[in-house]
């Protein structure tokens, strides 16, 4: 983050206000965690034991240290004292405690969602009070946002040039919170944001994704307009295209949800009054999994409700659009399902011709409107998911 609305009050606008941030203390739980469960894997005691405390602490420091009760959000905390226009943010306080705008209501940032994105916060602790200003006008909603800084902030503003953290609406940010939302909604208990939140937002990500009509994607636009002015020179970044739309389709959206054991474990997110969506043919544990919509079951006849099928036969069923679980079959042995299987040339389609999206890698589609999500890229290898349709 280069020009934020910290390093904006000291000398150092662009590499200023070192600190300690929600996100990297983030990252390094994550990390932290999953070098405990490798360690697990290994036998490794000890050291599975010393990463284990080590994200401990940092979780503890996090809650304790970075959140505001008065604000209800995480901020980022200062290092050191720093100086600006006859201004000083003092060493250890948090985003507008101290300098220029001390005692001022605001200062919340999108990256204060970010611990989420690894379902960090302790659960019933009253931190998702914080995502009240997500959809709030006031706060980081936008046509086509979300802002990086909430609107009212004394520091919020917008430049038509590289590379401004103070409002403009960033792609990648935009996929980092709907990742957290879509945990939040998952796996916590409140009653602050829903799942239509989590659609509306998806889908403003998706109609970001244009420019005169066309498939396009800069590295950052203009909340209000949708407007890449400024972001997308020529070689810069006008290939930002992140897979990870692709997992908030399956992961959020369909509610895949990967795990490490043989159950298959789905918390869809996507409307209970669509009408039909399907992916298809996703390669998970050595399975080709394919999962149905089909609210009356007059789409594809196969059923009615939820669907899921294991390499072409089903394995579970609900009438409700809810979460649901079920045992994976043993897997099929290599040598019966063949290299080919994942590279779609041996497919147990389950959906009819008819009912199928077909996105191969020389299709690059990124269809959105309040009817139909399409995604695809244009990879280099073959695709691991070779059929995705969501419709309403």
């Amino acid at each position: 983050m280069e020009f934020n609305i910290n390093s904006r009050q000291t000398k150092d606008i662009l590499r200023g206000a070192p600190g300690y941030r929600p996100t990297m203390n983030a990252y390094r739980w994550a990390d932290a965690i999953t070098i405990a469960r490798v360690a697990d894997l290994a036998g490794d005691k000890a050291s599975a034991d010393a990463f284990r405390a080590k994200a401990a602490g940092l979780k503890e420091n996090l809650q304790k240290k970075l959140w505001d009760p008065k604000r209800q959000f995480f901020f980022p905390m200062s290092q050191r004292d720093e100086e600006a226009d006859g201004f000083k943010v003092k060493a250890l306080t948090l985003t507008h405690q101290t300098g220029r705008h001390a005692g001022s209501e605001f200062g919340r940032e999108l990256i204060g969602y970010v611990p989420w994105q690894f379902s960090m916060p302790d659960p019933k602790k009253g931190y998702e009070v914080a995502w009240k200003k997500l959809t709030a006008k006031d706060g980081f909603a936008a046509p086509f946002g979300p802002t990086t800084v909430e609107r009212n902030d004394p520091m919020f503003l917008l430049k038509k040039t590289c590379c401004w953290w103070s409002g403009q609406s960033w792609p990648y940010a935009t996929s980092q919170t709907l990742k957290t939302l879509a945990n939040v909604l998952q796996g916590y208990e409140q009653d602050v944001v829903t799942r239509a939140d989590f659609l509306k937002l998806l889908t403003t990500f998706a109609k970001t994704h244009r420019k005169n009509g066309k498939p396009y994607l800069a590295e950052a636009c203009h909340p209000d307009t949708g407007s890449f002015e400024g972001h997308d020179g020529y070689n810069h970044s006008e290939h930002y295209f992140h897979s990870s739309f692709n997992d908030l389709v399956i992961t959020g959206l369909v509610g895949l949800m990967p795990r490490d054991d043989d159950t298959l474990e789905l918390k869809p997110l996507a409307p209970a009054d669509w009408a039909y969506f399907a992916l298809d043919n996703v390669p998970y544990r050595g399975h080709l999994v394919s999962i149905l919509w089909d609210r009356d079951g007059t789409r594809d006849r196969l059923g009615k409700g939820l669907l899921v099928f294991a390499n072409g036969k089903e394995i579970a069923a609900s009438e409700k659009l809810a979460p649901l679980s079920v045992k994976l079959p043993a897997a099929p042995k290599p040598a019966e399902r063949g290299a080919g299987q994942l590279r779609g040339e041996q497919r147990r389609d389950v959906l009819p011709a008819r009912a199928r999206v077909v996105l191969e890698p020389e299709d690059a589609t990124i269809e959105a409107d309040r009817r139909q999500l399409l995604v695809s890229s244009r990879p280099a290898e073959p695709l691991d998911v070779r059929r995705l349709a969501q419709r309403e």
